[in-house]
């Protein structure tokens, strides 16, 4: 057992509270204030608008615990017209490991957002962001889940809200996908109506597909021409139940083969007369 020298035994204990207490303090006061200053949010923003390559809004950026970033009232806008794109109160970003179907761990980013809203009118943009996503060569190939308990659909004056959202992108040898999931608002207990965009990179030159299938939902066929615009001869009063399947890498218009891209049922909302597809 050493014996020291009472001045020397307050020297030790004066060094050892500034290295380990005083010291690791100020470091963790500095390392928390850095993240609260106003110009990380701002750095944020251009980092996002250069990814998405839409302008963005952003309040504020937060780090409620390890591992996890807060975007605060977050806005896109097109950048040339200074459209309306998407708005949500906040985007929780984190990242873990989810099993695959063959039970591998894969690194996932996973994305819960509250309060989403997009513009109808900015579907098409969005869909061209999806492909271009897919496309993307360089792109990391980590996968991504979204969630999201509602999403606000507005058309003009009229705001429509689906629940239950759920989306994401994956990643596996040779191909990409980008799916969603959701519910109608007038049906809320029925299965979810789902669409996916897949890339098969196996094949020369890579094939695209775009796939919709409403299972036991009639989806307003104005509704979904806002994305396919084809579908706007069958009348805004008219619904859509079944499945939509195509392959738009040639960039072929769907009315060049439109019997063969959709099987199920057009009903008529008002006469209740249903048309079977496809039509021979």
């Amino acid at each position: 057992m050493f014996h020291f020298h009472d001045k020397t035994r307050r020297k030790l204990a004066i060094a050892g509270f500034i290295f380990l207490c005083f010291l690791p303090t100020c470091a963790v006061a500095g390392w928390c204030l850095w993240r609260n200053l106003p110009w990380e949010t701002r750095l944020a923003a251009e980092r996002l608008q250069m990814q998405l390559g839409w302008k963005v809004n952003l309040e504020q950026l937060r780090h409620p615990r390890p591992g996890a970033d807060v975007y605060q009232n977050l806005e896109l806008f097109d950048p040339e017209t200074g459209q309306f794109v998407f708005s949500c109160k906040s985007v929780e970003v984190g990242r873990r490991s989810v099993a695959d179907p063959q039970g591998r761990e894969k690194p996932t980013l996973v994305l819960s957002i509250e309060q989403p809203e997009i513009d109808a009118a900015a579907l098409g943009k969005i869909g061209r962001f999806v492909e271009r996503l897919l496309q993307d060569h360089a792109a990391p190939g980590m996968d991504c889940r979204i969630s999201a308990a509602e999403l606000k659909l507005r058309r003009g004056k009229t705001i429509e809200t689906f629940t239950g959202i759920e989306a994401g992108v994956d990643h596996s040898p040779g191909c990409v996908q980008a799916a969603m999931q959701f519910h109608l608002p007038e049906a809320k207990n029925a299965a979810p109506v789902s669409i996916r965009f897949y890339r098969d990179r196996s094949t020369a030159p890579p094939q695209n597909r775009f796939q919709l299938i409403t299972a036991e939902n009639e989806v307003p066929c104005d509704l979904i021409a806002l994305g396919i615009p084809e579908f706007a001869q069958y009348g805004a009063r008219s619904r859509f139940q079944g499945t939509i399947e195509f392959d738009y890498s040639q960039k072929i218009s769907l009315a060049d083969d439109w019997s063969d891209a959709l099987t199920g049922r057009i009903i008529d909302a008002d006469s209740g007369a249903e048309t079977r597809l496809p039509v021979k």
